[in-house]
């Protein structure tokens, strides 16, 4: 973890890219624990469980969860 905030929380992770997006493995996991997937606007993608939003934002060697309210 590099930043933790009370909006979220920003991980260094080789894996993700801006291009790419999130990777592949991340939206199975996502999809297996009741994600759904939203809106994307360039490098965020919306998703939601119940009453719960998140949104990923993948840049290079970073993935950012912040909720959405």
């Amino acid at each position: 973890m590099v930043q933790l905030n009370e909006q979220g929380n920003r991980y260094e992770w080789s894996r993700a890219s801006e291009e790419d997006g999130i990777p592949n493995g991340y939206v199975m996991a996502l999809k297996a624990n009741g994600w759904k997937k939203g809106k994307s606007e360039g490098a965020s993608v919306l998703y939601m469980k119940g009453n719960n939003k998140i949104d990923l934002i993948t840049t290079t060697k970073q993935l950012e969860i912040l909720r959405v309210k």
